[in-house]
């Protein structure tokens, strides 16, 4: 368990990465599992019989192993008053439209004092370019808020769902700031909807539980609600200049990743600690820690 863990536990807040493979049916649970070596190497082909999995601590047979599904990505644009590179989103959105697979899909949002939830998912590039230049003009020059949480619930409602693996990338340097719903509502919904998160962004405190004030744990909750998801969280300090590195990561780490099937208990609109593990020498796994079945 990591350091941040528990307050996540304490609010009842843990992420899912539940995707939905080609051929699976509605009635099995599908989540993601990204492998590497322990000097970081991506594992790409693995006996899935390596796999365990463990729902409230009890064992739960595999249903499937699919690696390489289709990857849907809602990139999420913090363009509030703080938001210091502006001129910078086309090209941060062509670099992710860049390496996009014929299967994939990606949308564009943004989020300050205003929201405005990807409206398309697509691979047309002049689909995306009209999407980024949107953002860049949607660019907030007045102090206002970072509705991070309604921004999120919004992104999330907007994700078709449909087969393959779903991200939502937020770029932001702020925090979390003037939402409506609040930060619990808006993990459940990442839980329910089976939705892998990924924050870049301000770097993160890390302290030990015991000894975080509330102060630092909010501006952690980003970072945190994306470890739980199964997704990442990167400092790149101001400037940003390491966006674009951070984007061909996550996508190729999505690209690359497997989907794990099971057959979930009775729906019953509750969240279930999830275990996932794999039973390999020198093999390291980034997987949600919770799943929810609506």
């Amino acid at each position: 368990m990591t350091l941040w863990q528990p307050l996540l536990v304490l609010t009842l807040v843990w992420g899912s990465a539940g995707q939905r493979p080609p051929a699976a049916t509605a009635e099995l649970v599908h989540v993601g599992a990204t492998l590497e070596t322990t000097s970081g190497v991506p594992v790409l082909e693995i006996d899935c019989a390596t796999f365990e999995l463990r729902v409230d601590d009890r064992p739960r047979p595999l249903r499937g192993c699919v690696n390489g599904a289709p990857v849907t990505i809602a990139l999420l644009l913090d363009v509030s008053s703080s938001f210091e590179y502006q001129s910078s989103i086309p090209s941060l959105v062509d670099e992710l439209a860049a390496g996009l697979r014929p299967e994939d899909r990606l949308g564009v949002g943004w989020f300050a004092a205003e929201i405005a939830p990807p409206a398309t998912f697509t691979r047309d590039r002049q689909a995306l370019s009209a999407a980024a230049d949107s953002a860049a003009d949607a660019a907030d020059d007045v102090a206002g808020p970072s509705p991070l949480w309604d921004a999120l619930t919004a992104t999330i409602e907007a994700l078709p769902a449909e087969p393959g693996r779903r991200a939502v990338v937020v770029v932001t340097d702020g925090r979390a700031t003037g939402n409506q719903a609040p930060f619990a509502v808006a993990a459940r919904g990442v839980v329910l909807a089976g939705v892998e998160v990924h924050v870049i962004g301000r770097p993160f405190i890390r302290a030990a539980p015991d000894r975080m004030a509330p102060e630092i744990e909010l501006a952690n909750r980003p970072a945190m609600l994306a470890l739980a998801s199964g997704g990442t969280a990167s400092g790149v300090g101001q400037g940003f200049q390491d966006v674009k590195p951070r984007l061909r990561a996550i996508l190729a780490g999505l690209q690359r990743s497997y989907t794990l099937s099971f057959a979930p208990d009775p729906r019953d609109n509750e969240i279930h600690r999830l275990d996932v593990r794999v039973h390999a020498r020198g093999v390291v796994i980034r997987a949600p820690d919770r799943f929810g079945v609506r």
